[in-house]
């Protein structure tokens, strides 16, 4: 039993009894993993509970760092230097989550990604808020932008990514789920693939889509994935992520689930999907409204493009006619 401090408490014969301090009495592994729950900034301060939490969260394994919870955010990145610096190396990491109000500070986040690459940390979270209804322009990790650094990590599994901007060549080969949201992404980053952003993951089991935007396309967005199983495609809009005229193709054999929820169904120009299962489907039946006194122009605009927007549609439920089950909410 560790000699912890101890509470005084009243006995039943009003004299006074110790109560055990039960959890300090813990392992380690479970202490931290009770810290993980806590931010990174909260899980440091328990080290001046006792001397016992005094090492305690040098082994957390997982960090998860957020700007809303200091007042300054000038504090920050010294916070976060410092934990990176501070952490015992022969403890495993499993995750990194770096979360900012603002745009990202390139050399804080350049830092963070190397610290997790250098530490075979399987999972890393980059997000940084953006408006509503707006993509980010947050410059990617240099580490991550394989334009002039190769894809060597063989640990990273999991890449979360919010608010940021692609350039050049992105991937991972060992990469397994890829998950953006409010991101741009431009056609430079197909490795030579025309319009495939995405064929630098050969190895990509799930990839979620939220609200991104694609630019440089000159012909279609395609998304294919020879060991892709989970599809989810969320916010994909005519003139605002994709643009006008562009065409979408999926092509995924193993794929089991999409869930796609968007305004309007794009042009689909392939939906290759031979071994779909599941199929989740939202798309809002709304017809561009007219009004009694509209041009004659806007009135054939009104009509195309209902009829674009059913057609559309219709030809994207009929290529997920193998799903096992299907669900579509309007």
């Amino acid at each position: 039993m560790n000699n912890n401090k101890r509470a005084r408490i009243g006995g039943a014969g009003g004299g006074e009894e110790e109560e055990e301090d039960r959890i300090s009495d813990l392992p380690d592994a479970i202490l931290e993993h009770i810290l993980c729950f806590l931010g990174t900034k909260f899980a440091v301060r328990t080290s001046v509970l006792l001397k016992r939490w005094r090492k305690v969260w040098t082994c957390v394994p997982e960090l998860n760092f957020t700007s809303e919870s200091f007042s300054q955010e000038t504090s920050f990145a010294p916070f976060v230097n410092e934990v990176l610096r501070r952490r015992n190396g022969g403890c495993n990491v499993r995750k990194v989550s770096l979360f900012r109000r603002r745009k990202f500070d390139v050399g804080l986040s350049d830092n963070v990604t190397a610290y997790t690459l250098s530490r075979g940390v399987e999972h890393l979270v980059l997000h940084c808020d953006v408006l509503l209804h707006s993509c980010g322009t947050n410059t990617l990790p240099s580490l991550l932008n394989f334009k002039d650094y190769p894809p060597y990590c063989d640990s990273l599994r999991t890449l979360e990514l919010l608010g940021f901007l692609f350039y050049g060549q992105v991937g991972f080969i060992y990469v397994t789920t890829l998950n953006l949201r409010r991101c741009t992404v431009s056609n430079h980053c197909s490795g030579g693939r025309d319009g495939d952003p995405f064929a630098q993951f050969p190895n990509l089991i799930n990839l979620s889509l939220e609200h991104c935007t694609f630019h440089g396309l000159k012909e279609a967005l395609k998304i294919s994935g020879g060991e892709m199983l989970n599809l989810s495609i969320s916010g994909l809009t005519y003139g605002l992520s994709l643009p006008e005229g562009r065409k979408v193709g999926i092509s995924a054999p193993k794929l089991q689930s999409l869930s796609y929820s968007c305004s309007e169904a794009a042009d689909f120009c392939e939906i290759n999907l031979p071994s779909l299962q599941h199929s989740h489907v939202h798309v809002p039946l709304r017809r561009a409204p007219s009004y009694p006194k509209s041009s004659e122009t806007y009135l054939k605009f009104v009509e195309e493009h209902n009829n674009r927007s059913y057609r559309n549609l219709f030809f994207f439920l009929q290529g997920l006619c193998n799903s096992q089950y299907h669900s579509y909410r309007t």
